[in-house]
């Protein structure tokens, strides 16, 4: 793996584990009537290993948790992904409810 692709995949595994805890707590510190939850799906694809199909979200998150550590310190002790994408999903508190109250047929929306 060369170095432009160690960074980037240093960059999403950062942004994987430690942006939706930030936008979180900015979301809480700046009103109270705000609610945001933010979760990031990381879609991994991993060289030479075989993974446990009963257990794979777990093993495959304490992968990425040990290769992040690895590429903090500078070690390598773990394996590292072929490719590791990350893609937000984000979902407002209030988008969800207007999107049941459509779906259920409470209020109505009209488009011109």
């Amino acid at each position: 793996m060369n170095q432009q692709s160690i960074n980037e995949l240093l960059i999403n595994l950062s942004i994987y584990n430690d942006l939706p805890k930030d936008i979180k707590m900015q979301a809480r510190n700046s009103s109270h009537h705000i609610k945001l939850n933010m979760d990031y799906w990381g879609f991994t694809v991993w060289n030479g290993i075989e993974l446990n199909k009963n257990n794979i979200i777990n093993e495959n998150e304490k992968l990425l948790s040990e290769c992040y550590n690895d590429l903090i310190n500078g070690k390598r002790t773990t394996h590292i992904p072929d490719k590791f994408i990350v893609r937000n999903n984000v979902i407002l508190t209030q988008g969800i409810q207007e999107s049941i109250d459509r779906d259920i047929g409470a209020v109505s929306t009209e488009l011109d």
